[in-house]
C-alpha cells in the first residue's frame, strides 16, 4: 500500500492528470491501509480499484471515506 500511495501522490510527468488503476485488489491484504490517502486524495490523480468477485464490506472506515470521496460501481456481481 505504500507504493501504491506515493505513485498517487506524486505530480503526473507529460500531462495535467495522473491515471493509477490497481487491478485485482481483492487479492491484496489490507485494503483499509489505503484509507489515509482515500480521506484527502490529490488533486491530479484518479485513483481506479478493481476489486472482483465481492463488495467492499461497508461496515469498514475505507467503505465510508470512499463514499464521500469517490464513485463506487459494482459490476458481474451475482
Amino acid at each position: 500500500w505504500p507504493d501504491v500511495q506515493n505513485v498517487c501522490k506524486s505530480y503526473p510527468m507529460f500531462g495535467e492528470r495522473r491515471f493509477v488503476l490497481l487491478k485485482e485488489a481483492q487479492q491484496m491484504s489490507s485494503i483499509d491501509k489505503l484509507e489515509p490517502y482515500l480521506s484527502s486524495p490529490a488533486g491530479t490523480t484518479t485513483l481506479i480499484i478493481g476489486y472482483k468477485g465481492k463488495k467492499l464490506d461497508s461496515r469498514l472506515k475505507i467503505f465510508k471515506t470512499l463514499q464521500k470521496n469517490a464513485v463506487i460501481f459494482y459490476s458481474g456481481l451475482q
